[in-house]
């Protein structure tokens, strides 16, 4: 590797020639002062610590995608798959059972009444009109089959409007409660930047200690405490080291050069198109000299 930054340097600087004393520092330091510029602080190219772009992953294909589901699958994660299609399909299976049970009396139900027995509300609609489901009730109460009637269908449509209502009572307190949720995320995130509400739901445990009255920081730092610790401290070594980047970047000194005298800031040249001839000069004297520089 290291051959290899000399010879793309050398490649891009080929064209300025050298003369006969082409890696003498002390021609240069005479042509630098003739012109009034002093290279020997400058500092060229990429400098190590130096923060980089990110790329962007590129979306996998299709195929590679499927095929690291399906390793996933058959890999550290096939007990869990496993476990899930068995769950399904055990509930299907006892979904297609009730209803091979029930097939029968609806279909004696249809034969009796006339109607379809796959249509259930026309099924309904025949067992309320039959008054012979009522007769008893309303000999028993000594009153007529139609205000029997009238009275079992008041009791089916308040049960209904009961059991709506709670069920939007419940919907109410979930929403009311996400919320509240929510609003305690953001602010958590002060404390714990990597934390994701949603991701966090995912967790039996976190969901616990939620459903029993804790708070999303507490829950958060209950359930990732062994990573809170090791986090803080590695996101603070980055903040210090991004400062003495910035700092350096600027033009300023390191903190071990802050008790020297009569030195001149570094300056960092990274861009190739913004040299000067001296400044190519200077950068193939020292790649000759065994510098590294990459831009």
């Amino acid at each position: 590797m290291e051959k290899f930054y000399k010879w793309l340097n050398l490649q891009l600087f080929a064209g300025e020639g050298v003369g006969a004393g082409g890696g003498d520092g002390g021609a240069l330091a005479t042509e630098s002062g003739a012109k009034g510029t002093d290279l020997r602080h400058v500092k060229y190219g990429i400098q190590e610590g130096a923060p980089s772009e990110p790329m962007k992953p590129e979306k996998a294909p299709e195929e590679e995608r499927h095929a690291k589901f399906k390793a996933l699958m058959e890999g550290d994660y096939k007990d869990l798959f496993d476990a899930h299609v068995e769950k399904a399909t055990k509930s299907g299976k006892e979904a297609e059972t009730r209803l091979s049970e029930l097939s029968p009396i609806l279909t004696r139900l249809g034969e009796k009444y006339g109607v379809d027995s796959s249509d259930v509300k026309a099924l309904m609609a025949a067992i309320e009109e039959d008054d012979s489901f009522y007769e008893e009730e309303a000999l028993k109460k000594g009153t007529s089959v139609e205000e029997v009637k009238k009275f079992r269908k008041m009791e089916r449509e308040n049960a209904d409007l009961k059991r709506q209502m709670a069920e939007q009572a419940n919907k109410d307190n979930a929403v009311r409660q996400y919320s509240a949720w929510v609003k305690q995320a953001e602010k958590a995130k002060a404390l714990y930047p990597s934390l994701d509400l949603d991701t966090e739901t995912k967790n039996p445990q976190f969901r616990k200690l939620l459903m029993a009255g804790i708070d999303v920081a507490t829950a958060y730092h209950v359930i990732h405490k062994d990573e809170i610790l090791p986090a803080a401290m590695q996101h603070t070594a980055k903040v210090v080291e991004q400062k003495l980047v910035n700092s350096v970047r600027a033009g300023g000194k390191r903190p071990s050069e802050n008790g020297a005298s009569g030195q001149s800031p570094s300056l960092v040249k990274s861009d190739v198109t913004k040299l000067t001839s001296a400044d190519r000069r200077e950068i193939r004297r020292r790649v000759l000299a065994g510098e590294k520089i990459r831009f």
